[in-house]
Order: structure tokens, then C-alpha cells, then sequence
């Protein structure tokens, strides 16, 4: 799916519907029990994201490099491409500040209690619309995959865009990538392209459902998915808050990033939030309470614990070749992400909350005068949950397909 930027109406409901798989919230697990929003529009998520660009850590690239063997993501190499990356990302921490009102209640939060927090790096120049990142952007100037790499790819002239186009499978011959056969106009014309090489590059929810289409059998295709999932917590303060203002995410807290040392854990980071998201995302205590909610919008902060999982779910195609995704957050990231909710309810009370609460079904909102870490007391912190982004590398395990003596179901001239 895909539109020119000029016809962005940059309103909320219309635009998730267009640029975000199953119009947005209306694709969830199999239980209910978590949301999964994820960019399908030209350059994909990295069209709709925050703007947040934030390097591997050491500790993710070790266990890349020593549990899966690949080795290339302890070298001197792989910093290089990270850094040529940002490079054509505009990746940059100078142009930011102040930060918004939400991000500045994080940092001041966190710094009151001696916890971890710094500006987190930016893609691209400020301009002046980056509360309106989740959405797409009006004039077309954002630096995302879009404004560097598909765009620098266009500019060598050897390479054509189709958009609206559906790939319904890659042309397979004798075990060789030989091509593609997708349609256009809803199904009514039939697309066929020649390579030598073909990428799949669908996104976490669709590439193993390509595969899957143009006869793989490779038993980890869909499996071993990654939501990183994401709750949160908010509180209400005095002065005006505006979380639809500014750029969503120039902060960031790793105090739970790696709980135990064990590499995983939460970030707590601060969302691009509109009404439309947040009706869907908060608690329901019935409408007379969502409308009460709403009215104080301006004055509610939030904080989102985004979850480096240690679970895995599978997605799947149903008999309409829709994505289905079935996923069950383990108690391991349960507990961790108790623990980040506590750090940032703390944080909200330091930053001069009045109420604290959580997004939780169940959950009741605190006077300030209370204890926050009793939040966490009755486990139930993971019961609604959102992912804000796509999902991430794991999809088919590393060594499937990253590392030198294996390749992707013996099927040459493909790519993941």
C-alpha cells in the first residue's frame, strides 16, 4: 500500500487504516490480548516510526555473535555499517532540543531518582510535524527509508517502484530465485518480473508468508516471531502535558534494559500518542470514565515499556492470506516488564504526578501519596499489551539465514 505525501491528510484514523497492516489496531494474537501495529506502506515501518534510532548494544551484539556463531557482529565491519547507516539516516543528537513536555517529565523523573536516562539519537532534521511521525509526514521531507535508501536506489535509474502491488509468490526454478508474480489494482492485473537476485523484504508479518507461498517447506519459516511488546503507565499532572506535540521520543531510560545482566529487559521510553491509539490502548472503565479520561488528555503523561522479549510466537496465513499471529508472553518478560513498570511509575511520581496508573484492565489509579510499586502486586501487568513498530530479526532463526555456510532452504539467488 502506498500513497504520494501529498495526500496525507494527516488525520489519525484514516491515515492508520492506509498505511499500517490490517488498518491498525483491528490485527491482534490470537487471544486478544495484544494489538499489533506494524507500517504497510511504502518503506514500510520505517515510514511510520518514531524517529527513535538507537544502536545495537554490546551485549545484543555478543549474544549474536556467540549464540548464533556470527561472528561479523563483534567486527569492526559491522560498526561500520551501523555508522553508514545512520549516516544516510540523518541520525543526529544536536537539533532536538527542548524536548517536548512528555520527554522532559521522563528525564526529569529519572534523574531525580539516580536513574538512567539520555537523548535518545534522531533520524533526520527537525520539521517541526514530528508528533505527527505515526502518520506519515505532509511534505515529504522525512529521512526515512524512503528519503535515503529507496530514494539514493532510484537515482542510479536501474530500479522501478511499483506500488499497490501485491507479490503473490517468487518464480522458482530448478531451486533458483528467478523472480516474481504479484498483482495491482486490487487483484485485477497481473505484475511478472525477471532477476538474478530476489529480496524478500515483506517485513516480519509477511516475508515468511511469501515464502511459505512460493513453496518453501523450511519447518522455521513464521516461527520464532518477536513482538517486543509493550505496555504502559501514565500520570496525570498540573501543568499541560500534550503528548501529541513534539517529537515523541528524544528520551530514553535503560534502568531495566538489562535486569540480571542476562541481556533483556525494557526500555522505558515515551510514545507518539493520539486518541485514536490511546482509546484503543487504555483500560476500559466504561465510557463515562473514557470521556473523563479524555478531557484531562492534555494534562496525561505517559511512558511506554517497550520489552525485549526472551518469547518467540509464529505468524501465519489464513484461508483469506491474511497474517494471523499467534503469540504468549512468558513469565520471564512478565516479570521484567513488572519491574520497568515500577521504575517508571517511580519516575512519573518524582517528575510531580498527581495520579498514577497503568494501562491494565483492573488497575486502579493512585493518589500520589501511595506507594507506586504496588502496582506491580497483583501480576496482571501484562493483560493488554501493544506493539509499536514491526517485529524484529529473529523471525527465522539467525543462522537460517545470516550465516556463511547456510542459505536460505537451498534456494539460490534469494535474500531475507
Amino acid at each position: 500500500v502506498s500513497m504520494h505525501h501529498g495526500n496525507n491528510s494527516l488525520q489519525e484514523i484514516p491515515m492508520i487504516e492506509r498505511m499500517y497492516e490490517r488498518g491498525g489496531p483491528y490485527l491482534t494474537t490470537e487471544d486478544c490480548a495484544m494489538t499489533v501495529l506494524a507500517g504497510s506502506t511504502f518503506g514500510g515501518g520505517g515510514s511510520v516510526n518514531w524517529f527513535c534510532s538507537l544502536r545495537p548494544p554490546h551485549y545484543v551484539r555478543e549474544e549474536w555473535a556467540q549464540k548464533y556463531k556470527l561472528k561479523h557482529f563483534e567486527s569492526p565491519w559491522f560498526s561500520h555499517c551501523v555508522d553508514k547507516g545512520c549516516e544516510l539516516l540523518g541520525v543526529q543528537t544536536e537539533h532536538m532540543k527542548p524536548h517536548s513536555p512528555q520527554n522532559a517529565m521522563l528525564m526529569k523523573g529519572c534523574r531525580r531518582l539516580g536513574y538512567h536516562c539520555e537523548t535518545a539519537p534522531q533520524q533526520g532534521q527537525p520539521t517541526g510535524d514530528e508528533g505527527l511521525c505515526c502518520i506519515g509526514v505532509k511534505h515529504g521531507v522525512r529521512q526515512g527509508t524512503v528519503g535515503s535508501l529507496l530514494f539514493d536506489a532510484a537515482k542510479t535509474g536501474n530500479l522501478r517502484y511499483i506500488t499497490g502491488c501485491r507479490v503473490d509468490r517468487v518464480s522458482i526454478e530448478a531451486h533458483t530465485a528467478r523472480g516474481i508474480v504479484g498483482t495491482v489494482h486490487g487483484g485485477k492485473a497481473t505484475v511478472r518480473a525477471s532477476a538474478k537476485i530476489v529480496v524478500a523484504a515483506c517485513g516480519s508479518l509477511q516475508t515468511p508468508l511469501l515464502l511459505k507461498r512460493s513453496g518453501l517447506q523450511n519447518s522455521h519459516i513464521g516461527q520464532n516471531l518477536r513482538l517486543h511488546p509493550v505496555t504502559g503507565v501514565y500520570g496525570e499532572f498540573k501543568e499541560d502535558i500534550t503528548v501529541y506535540d513534539g517529537a515523541p521520543m528524544t528520551t530514553v531510560s535503560c534502568v531495566a534494559a538489562n535486569i540480571g545482566g542476562t541481556g533483556y529487559g525494557c526500555r522505558l521510553e515515551t510514545p507518539s500518542a493520539h486518541p485514536g491509539i490511546l482509546a484503543a490502548s487504555m483500560a476500559w472503565k466504561g465510557a463515562v470514565d473514557l470521556r473523563e479520561e479524555f478531557f484531562k488528555m492534555k494534562k496525561l503523561c505517559f511512558i511506554i515499556i517497550l520489552t525485549r522479549d526472551t518469547g518467540a510466537g509464529r505468524v501465519y496465513e489464513d484461508k483469506h492470506n491474511l497474517p494471523r499471529v499467534e503469540y504468549v508472553i512468558n513469565n520471564t518478560d512478565k516479570n521484567h516488564m513488572l519491574i520497568a513498570m515500577e521504575k517508571g511509575l517511580n519516575a512519573l511520581v518524582a517528575a510531580g504526578a498527581e495520579k498514577v496508573c497503568t494501562i491494565q484492565s483492573g488497575i486502579e489509579r493512585f493518589q500520589c501519596n501511595l506507594k507506586p510499586a504496588s502496582v506491580g502486586g497483583g501480576g496482571g501487568g501484562a493483560t493488554r499489551l501493544m506493539l509499536l513498530g514491526h517485529s524484529l530479526l529473529n523471525l527465522i532463526p539467525l543462522h537460517i539465514f545470516l550465516s556463511d555456510e547456510s542459505k536460505s532452504n537451498n534456494i539460490r539467488g534469494s535474500g531475507l
